[in-house]
């Protein structure tokens, strides 16, 4: 019994041995292989092109094979468009900057939208323009560099609009010349929202300094007809 004992164990200890110098062998197979046959690498396969730098951040393209031309759908509404024309010697690959299309909408989120007494104009509010769109016709026909805005609404006439900004302006908007008539610091927080008084003659902003303040418009004629507020 003892001498059988003896033969198992001296049979288990050369299994192990054997299991352990089986991947040592096969490594040092595979390295002498290696080094006998280097085959293709990463560096032989693929070489570093010309870049192109975007105006923004790219989220889509699509790719053109008979063209050569790349479309890059931006994060500022943009579409932009590359031209890559395939070279030789030094230059294997141009990368030539095409037209690009710029949408009519806004370039950051929509805050706010106002209707006009008739109807026919659209204004959106957002960090960065005032834009007024025909409704009938679906285009913008003014856009107007603002604070952020967070509220507005269109004046009795339709030829004024007023926003109330993060940064806690009102501010008046002359929609014939699309430039900024007023603006006024009457809040120490950012204004969100604006309300007109039912008799049309002035309206009411609150704000997140928790204070409710009433104004009244002010129309002269002498050239035309201006507002103030």
């Amino acid at each position: 019994r003892v001498l059988l004992k003896k033969k198992k164990k001296a049979g288990a200890e050369a299994a192990e041995d054997a299991e352990i110098e089986a991947p040592a062998k096969d490594e040092a197979e595979d390295v002498e292989s290696a080094q006998e046959d280097p085959g293709a690498h990463a560096a032989d396969e693929y070489k570093p092109l010309p870049p192109h730098r975007c105006a923004a951040k790219a989220l889509s393209m699509a790719w053109c094979q008979g063209t050569g031309m790349v479309l890059l759908g931006l994060t500022n509404n943009v579409l932009e468009a590359v031209k890559l024309t395939p070279g030789d010697g030094e230059s294997p690959l141009t990368v030539d900057p095409c037209q690009s299309l710029e949408s009519q909408g806004h370039r950051t989120g929509v805050r706010s939208l106002a209707v006009s007494y008739d109807d026919s104009l659209l204004m959106s509010t957002s960090s960065e323009a005032v834009k007024i769109w025909n409704t009938s016709t679906h285009r913008c026909v003014r856009t107007m560099d603002s604070g952020y805005g967070l509220c507005g609404l269109f004046l009795p006439g339709n030829e004024y609009v007023l926003v109330g900004t993060k940064e806690g302006h009102l501010e008046l908007y002359d929609l014939r010349v699309g430039e900024l008539a007023q603006r006024e610091t009457k809040h120490s927080g950012a204004v969100y929202a604006v309300a007109e008084q039912p008799d049309h003659k002035g309206f009411c902003s609150c704000s997140a300094d928790r204070w409710l303040r009433f104004f009244q418009y002010t129309f002269t004629k002498d050239v035309g007809t201006l507002c103030t507020i």
